[in-house]
């Protein structure tokens, strides 16, 4: 704006001076201020600025100063010194008018607020400048708005130019928004005082406005009406006057008396409608003349009418038709006309004057209902964008709060330590869940009680405490004993003030911590320090008693200190040995070996029997094995040594002992061969015989069918039976024999196959038996496939053979007990003598006669082997004739 108006003062430009009528009516001086302030503030706002940016803003500020005090000096002096008549020759143009002194005012202060925008000691001076140029503008703008004169009584006021109080508020709004006052902060409620304050102060302005126009609108109207009752008035004369013309001249042609009664009656009313309309234009002199001559010419016309009537009624006919022929009547109603007419004209003319005059009221009341329009919109924005921030300031603010009323409280409720809260008077505001813990009760149940609610017998010293620390306002620390229950615990308690704003104390703060363990620890530590003291006197005296010596040995490898038996095993006094190297006393063929142990020792290796030999005082060799370990924080040997002579004599008895261990495990060989040898002759020599006499007696029983009796097939029978059992028992006792030099592998056996191969093989006996056989699931385990498989065989055909005379019932399961797995096999059967448990799983034992039950009295005694060879064991749990339960036990 302002840069248009120096255009626009230089060009002489007849657009612009139309287009912007506003600031091409700004003054030249005012424009240069408006550009100057401009500057400056923006040399303000790039903080922070180099030194040619400062000097331009300061250069700027100060250039403004040195305007407005020549302009006001001017002004009150009248001494030509405005900086504007400079460029009087430049833009050839005459001189444009001194900047009006109320701008000079507001753009002096405007230019003292620049200059002091960057001290931040002088914002409060800022904060009072500001308002004092800002309103004044705005005061200034709402005139020009409403087209109210109701700064008429200023006119150095009104003279001010619209853009220069627009461009000054704009710089007010810069200032208060630039950045050196962004670190002004404003509390809530002062930002809404001072909005109320703003609104109010605006809103007042508006609304006087508003009454002013108001009543310049009224007023106007009024005067609308007082026209139009004077254009009315004057109308009425017209025809009056008109009535006494025609009556009179009705008169004077016909004689007729009824002419003269609007003569008559328009005579009298004229001259009161000439007064009224007198009174109508009293507030207008140049009306008043005219009214004035008004009158006049209508009491000329009355009297000469009156004559002409008096003259026709006295027949003066010839000087009637004299007069009249000369027009004075006529003269006298053109003259009335005229002068109604210029009342009439002049009367139009106000009325055009005040219809204008309402138009721009009514445009001004529209532009004021416009301007509230808009202050209300942008108070409503500028007060919704306060609250809003602020309720977002606010909902941080207490977020935050509550984030560090949380965290606070959680590290109070999670202290190890009880802390406490009281106010004043003694009462808990706040307990943590220490404090809660000790006293045994929740939260809401001790808030607002006090110390002797809980503790009793404390409370007198407690209470005591606290006052000492409300009255001198000091950090106390004190040590108490409270019962709890059965168990006395031991306190350590801090206790310090808590003050207000006004560093008044309100409350009181404690934290408790438990050092009941400490005491405890104490007790212990000292009892352990006595027993350790006792314990030290005791090792002492076992080393003195010892027959192991005991010995420290420095770096150099010479003795600082040797056990007090030095003398049993050596023969010399420990203080013989003191000061010595250790080699000194050793055989010489043993030095090399006992420094290389020594190397070991010094690299982190702890020797343990390091054997040498010691020259005892007596000249005879002890052997001797040494325990060393070295300290390098100590720089020392620590070693134990003791006498190897018995170790030598039990070296020398177990070389003896290994040799008959190892005589002994070659005659056990010899006879696991032999054993073998036995196995063959078992399984191939004696059971041929057998078969031979088998097969004799049979080829003997078929020659001889017909001539046996039944007494000789009865013998050959019984011949052929005992060679069976004979070749069953050798087959027994060879499987028992094997059992134990088996080197069949350890494998993963499922024993659900195993049954599952057992069934197979009984199958024929449990049809013939109709025996139900139930098997459970079954485990995998580790072990000889084929024994286990012969167990199971065992087990299960013993629970077949000796069954009840009902078919057998028979139940194979497991149970895992601790690290074992648990067999068993379950039957109907015969059952056991319990006095027959040990009995039954020894060899060739039999608890029934042959012709009851067949067998050769080595199955149990087979599985016992078997389950003994893999860890387990074997064991039954029968009554007589109620069945039997077979458990097998196998480690996993």
């Amino acid at each position: 704006a302002g840069t248009i108006a120096i255009v626009s003062w230089f060009s002489d430009n007849q657009y612009t001076s139309s287009f912007f009528a506003s600031i091409a009516s700004t003054k030249f001086i005012s424009s240069l201020s408006l550009i100057l302030c401009a500057i400056s503030l923006y040399s303000v706002n790039t903080l922070p600025g180099s030194r040619f940016d400062r000097t331009i803003g300061k250069g700027a500020a100060y250039g403004v100063i040195v305007i407005c005090a020549l302009s006001i000096i001017e002004l009150v002096t009248n001494i030509p010194v405005s900086p504007d008549r400079l460029f009087i020759g430049f833009s050839k143009r005459s001189y444009a008018g001194t900047m009006e002194i109320f701008a000079s005012l507001l753009f002096l202060l405007l230019a003292i607020v620049l200059i002091k925008l960057r001290r931040t000691g002088s914002h409060i001076l800022v904060q009072v400048l500001l308002p004092v140029v800002f309103f004044p503008a705005v005061f200034i703008t709402f005139n020009y708005i409403s087209g109210l004169d109701y700064l008429g009584s200023i006119p150095f006021a009104v003279t001010t130019a619209l853009t220069t109080s627009l461009g000054i508020m704009l710089v007010c709004v810069g200032i208060f928004f630039s950045r050196p006052l962004q670190n002004l902060s404003f509390s809530y409620e002062r930002k809404i005082a001072a909005y109320f304050a703003v609104a109010i102060l605006l809103l007042g302005i508006v609304f006087f406005s508003i009454s002013a126009n108001n009543q310049k609108l009224l007023q106007s109207s009024k005067m609308v009406d007082r026209t139009s009752k004077v254009l009315l008035k004057t109308n009425v004369i017209l025809t009056e006057a008109q009535d006494i013309e025609t009556g009179a001249r009705g008169f004077i042609i016909t004689s007729d008396e009824q002419f003269l009664e609007p003569y008559h009656r328009s005579s009298v009313s004229i001259i009161y409608s000439i007064d009224t309309l007198r009174a109508l234009t009293a507030e207008a002199p140049v009306q008043q003349v005219l009214v004035d001559t008004l009158l006049s010419l209508a009491k000329q016309n009355i009297v000469l009418r009156g004559r002409l009537i008096e003259m026709k009624r006295a027949g003066l006919e010839g000087q009637l038709l004299t007069i009249m022929a000369i027009g004075a009547e006529k003269k006298l109603m053109d003259n009335m006309r005229q002068v109604i007419r210029n009342i009439q004209t002049a009367e139009q003319r106000r009325l055009q004057a005040r219809m204008d005059i309402n138009t721009i009221t009514a445009r001004g009341s529209q532009r004021i209902i416009s301007v509230i329009e808009v202050l209300v919109t942008l108070l409503i924005i500028i007060v919704a964008i306060i609250v809003y921030r602020n309720t977002l300031s606010r909902n941080r603010a207490e977020a935050a709060l509550r984030k560090s009323e949380a965290f606070a409280r959680s590290i109070i409720d999670n202290a190890a330590g009880a802390i406490t809260i009281k106010d004043a008077e003694g009462r808990y505001m706040m307990v943590n869940h220490a404090a809660q813990q000790l006293i045994g009760l929740p939260e809401h149940q001790i808030l607002g009680k006090y110390v002797r609610d809980f503790f009793p017998d404390i409370d007198v010293g407690l209470e005591s405490s606290d006052r000492a620390v409300l009255e001198n306002k000091n950090r106390v620390e004190s040590t108490s004993s409270v019962k709890i229950g059965d168990k006395t615990v031991h306190m350590l308690t801090t206790r310090f003030p808590l003050f207000d704003e006004n560093n008044q104390v309100y409350g009181l703060c404690s934290m408790s911590t438990d050092i009941t363990p400490i005491k405890e620890a104490q007790e212990v530590i000292e009892a352990a320090h006595r027993q350790q003291h006792l314990m030290l006197n005791g090792l002492q005296n076992l080393l003195e008693a010892s027959l192991d010596i005991i010995c420290v040995i420095n770096e150099d490898g010479q003795y600082n200190q040797v056990s007090a038996n030095c003398p049993d095993l050596f023969g010399y006094e420990a203080s013989d040995l003191i000061g010595k190297h250790y080699t000194e006393f050793m055989y010489p063929e043993d030095i090399a070996y006992s420094l290389s142990c020594l190397k070991e020792i010094v690299a982190g290796t702890t020797v343990r029997d390091c054997e040498n030999r010691y020259i005892k005082k007596d000249g005879s060799l002890v052997p001797l094995l040494w325990t060393v370990i070295w300290s390098p924080e100590n720089k020392m040997f620590y070693a134990i040594i003791k006498d190897a002579t018995e170790k030598k004599l039990t070296a020398q008895q177990l070389t003896e002992l290994n040799a008959q261990l190892s005589k002994r495990a070659n005659e056990l060989m010899a006879s696991n061969t032999e054993l073998e040898q036995f196995a063959y002759v078992a399984s191939h020599d004696l059971q041929e015989p057998l078969r031979m006499v088998t097969s004799f007696l049979q080829l003997l029983e078929k020659r001889l069918e017909g001539a046996l009796d039944e007494t000789n097939k009865k013998y050959i029978a019984f011949a052929v039976d005992g060679a069976e059992r004979m070749k069953t028992l050798i087959q027994d006792l060879l499987q028992y024999s094997r059992i134990g030099t088996s080197k069949e592998m350890v494998v993963t056996v499922d024993c659900n196959e195993v049954l599952r191969s057992v069934r197979n093989i009984f199958e024929l006996s449990i049809r013939e038996t109709n025996a139900d056989l139930v098997i459970h699931p079954l485990p995998v385990i580790k072990g000889e496939r084929a024994q286990i498989h012969q167990l199971f065989q065992n087990l299960i055909g013993n629970a077949i053979k000796y069954s009840q005379p009902a078919a057998p019932k028979i139940e194979v399961g497991f149970n895992e007990v601790d690290n074992n797995w648990v067999f068993y096999v379950k039957d109907q059967g015969v059952g056991i003598n319990p006095k027959f448990f040990d009995k039954i799983f020894i060899i060739f034992q039999r608890l029934h006669n042959r012709s009851d039950f067949s067998g050769t009295g080595i199955g149990l005694a087979i599985c016992k082997k078997i389950v003994e060879r893999h860890g387990g064991s074997i064991w039954v749990e029968s009554e007589q004739g109620q069945g039997s339960t077979f458990f097998v036990r196998l480690p996993k």
